[in-house]
């Protein structure tokens, strides 16, 4: 016998908190021992929702609108069901499921609306800045759209709208390639999810590529490190980013981690905590320069550990800091569009930013001998590959270091 449910999705977020606003509607269709689950294309809060009845609450300004919906998406599943029997046919989870995503309320959302409701899907689930590239997406594909007359639906994304969309990147917004490469796993991200909800057919999207070019990494060898860690400073403001800084150097974590670090997450001389961009438990032993760093603001209030301010003053501050400390070692930084090579020389504490933090942790583990290894269980990097040009970066080091100590007057 085939009976046709309506429930919503029980999620937690990334605090382990059950998600109670603007979930999902779903519909479970079971027949002939089999179940079909999907997005009904609806959503609701929690307490709007009466889980006897399966319909939203009458008390409710839209609840006409979406139950009779519901009541239609209902029908249509068991018509698909009887008229397959009907003619012979032994339906499937696959074929009821493509036929129903024939249905017009599926698939009368523009490709933006449908975008849209991705990024709303995911705010309980992302970082803020990752909603944040998101929404910056989503803006270049209006802005593509409009300025090149390229009407977008999931139809018409294939290899000819990628060289159109990279030449856009590269002519009119002047992106660089590692950029564009960027928002292209974001936009592949988003058409896979439109796969599983049934907006989206076209698969042609898994072959768009795009080449990044291997970026400098810039990190502070251990004599600066030391320097800027022993480095006297007059401002508190100033200090605090200093500490919050090396404590990053010292730890590995990224400024997400560091920002939401709390007291209760130092057990046993170990920092443990799940990571806010990974969700993953990581443990990581403290040591002498990152236990004196915390022992600093041990009477820090609220609980937290460090006094880290927005991610964007740190880096505005983080240059004047490293200014001070006489961090100006010239650099060349280069990056490409196209094929069009761009360079720019700076000073080395023009381009330090919080993230400078974490590459300087693996820089100096792999230039003090810690094994590959170790430094992944710490850092969260799951290939030695990506850790590679980090150990080259040593090597130099160390050579260089060789070539001073040893050579002859």
């Amino acid at each position: 016998m085939a009976s046709v449910k309506f429930y919503v999705e029980k999620r937690k977020d990334k605090n382990g908190i059950l998600i109670v606003k603007n979930v999902p509607i779903l519909l479970s269709f079971s027949f002939d021992g089999l179940r079909l689950n999907v997005y009904t294309g609806e959503r609701i809060d929690t307490d709007k929702w009466d889980a006897n009845k399966q319909k939203v609450k009458r008390s409710v300004n839209s609840a006409l609108q979406i139950n009779s919906y519901l009541e239609s998406l209902s029908n249509e599943v068991e018509k698909i069901y009887r008229d397959a029997r009907i003619i012979g046919d032994i339906p499937t989870v696959n074929y009821i499921k493509s036929k129903l995503s024939k249905n017009q309320k599926l698939t009368n959302k523009t490709f933006f609306e449908v975008f849209e409701e991705y990024i709303e899907s995911h705010k309980n689930q992302c970082t803020l800045g990752t909603i944040k590239k998101y929404k910056t997406n989503l803006v270049h594909l209006k802005k593509f759209s409009l300025k090149k007359k390229y009407p977008l639906e999931f139809e018409t994304l294939d290899e000819g709208f990628l060289k159109k969309y990279i030449e856009f990147f590269i002519t009119d917004l002047q992106h660089t390639n590692n950029t564009i490469a960027k928002n292209i796993r974001i936009l592949k991200g988003f058409l896979n999810w439109a796969i599983e909800q049934n907006y989206s057919k076209n698969q042609e999207f898994k072959k768009f590529k795009y080449k990044e070019n291997d970026g400098e990494i810039i990190a502070l060898d251990w004599d600066e490190l030391m320097h800027l860690y022993d480095l006297k400073l007059e401002s508190k403001s100033l200090e605090h980013v200093r500490d919050v800084f090396c404590f990053g150097c010292f730890t590995g974590l990224r400024f997400s981690d560091i920002y939401n670090l709390r007291r209760e997450n130092i057990v046993n001389d170990t920092i443990t905590l799940t990571t806010i961009k990974t969700k993953e438990l990581t443990m990581i032993p403290l040591n002498d320069y990152s236990r004196e760093i915390l022992n600093r603001y041990v009477d820090y209030p609220m609980e937290k550990c460090l006094p880290v301010i927005s991610n964007q003053k740190m880096n505005d501050y983080l240059k004047e800091v490293g200014k001070i400390a006489g961090i100006d070692k010239p650099i060349t930084i280069i990056r490409f569009r196209g094929a069009q090579r761009l360079e720019k020389k700076c000073k080395k504490y023009e381009v330090l930013t919080s993230h400078v933090a974490r590459k300087t942790f693996v820089t100096n583990a792999y230039r003090q001998g810690i094994p590959t290894e170790i430094i992944m269980s710490i850092t969260g990097h799951k290939s030695p590959e990506i850790l590679a040009r980090y150990n080259h970066i040593a090597e130099e080091q160390k050579r260089e270091a060789m070539k001073k100590a040893f050579t002859k007057f």
